[in-house]
């Protein structure tokens, strides 16, 4: 099997395309496709796992899809304070705020369960 190259020029152009901006993605987009990603890990929590964590039981079970959603949620509250802290130019960071209000909004529409952290960094901005 050959392989052919690919010029430089062409593999950099290639990158850059590929590359997606947070301000270029469609608010409603985002929030139903989070949405969606949200309530696959949340129906599969079992009742029992809310017990056992608030009551701090050891059963056999465990807590596996609660700690799967935890770590989702915490993920997506970094994400949010990552874009706007890691923006130095105040114009669009303030885009990426405004962008981040659109998609709470869209979240508080769909009724997400999972929004109520995501929502609850954004409320002392709006």
């Amino acid at each position: 099997m050959s392989q052919t190259s690919i010029a430089e020029d062409v593999v950099n152009e290639l990158v850059r395309e590929s590359t997606v901006c947070f301000l270029q993605l469609n608010s409603v987009d985002l929030a139903i496709q989070l949405t969606l990603e949200d309530y696959t890990i949340f129906r599969q929590i079992e009742l029992t796992e809310y017990i056992d964590d608030l009551f701090n039981l050891k059963s056999n079970y465990g807590i596996p899809a609660l700690s799967r959603f935890r770590e989702l949620v915490n993920r997506e509250m970094f994400w949010v304070v990552n874009e706007v802290c890691s923006e130095h130019n105040l114009v669009k960071r303030s885009k990426i705020i405004k962008q981040f209000i659109k998609v709470a909004r869209m979240y508080i529409s769909l009724h997400c369960i999972s929004c109520v952290p995501f929502v609850s960094i954004l409320k002392y901005v709006w």
